[in-house]
């Protein structure tokens, strides 16, 4: 029995071992080296979800990176993903998340932000907003940038 239960954790660790691995080839290959990614870097919370100031409960949050890849949480579970900046042009996803349920309410917001996010194509920059637009430049989401040490 302890071999099976040995075996059965390593095998787990060996799979998430290995999907870390392609997320990491995949952010190489679709980030151009010339991009820089340090116009979006950083912590970010919800500010506005399709023009609806978003009041803080639950806390919505996106951490940018350099190097292309983003994570946060959506209120419930974790989120995760790569994305492109390409000629002026955003592309986030595809989006991965965890999958651990919570109040019906949370689980509802966190659907519509993920999916809203899934039909960004650019932004814009503000000194503390960020601005995350559709094809026809309609306002889908505003994150404002997290305090230092939030």
């Amino acid at each position: 029995m302890k071999n099976i239960i040995g075996t059965l954790i390593f095998t787990v660790l060996l799979a998430a071992c290995a999907g870390q691995e392609r997320a990491q080839e995949t952010a190489q290959v679709t980030n151009p080296e010339a991009v820089d990614f340090s116009v979006l870097a950083g912590d970010w919370i919800l500010d506005s979800l399709e023009g609806e100031k978003w009041l803080g409960e639950p806390r919505v949050t996106m951490n940018l990176s350099d190097s292309g890849r983003f994570s946060g949480s959506g209120g419930c579970n974790r989120y995760f993903g790569v994305f492109t900046l390409t000629e002026g042009k955003l592309t986030i996803g595809p989006i991965g998340s965890t999958m651990m349920a919570c109040e019906q309410a949370n689980m509802d917001l966190e659907h519509r932000y993920l999916g809203i996010l899934e039909k960004v194509a650019s932004m814009t920059r503000g000194d503390a907003l960020l601005h995350l637009l559709d094809e026809q430049d309609r306002e889908l989401v505003v994150l404002r940038a997290a305090p230092p040490g939030d």
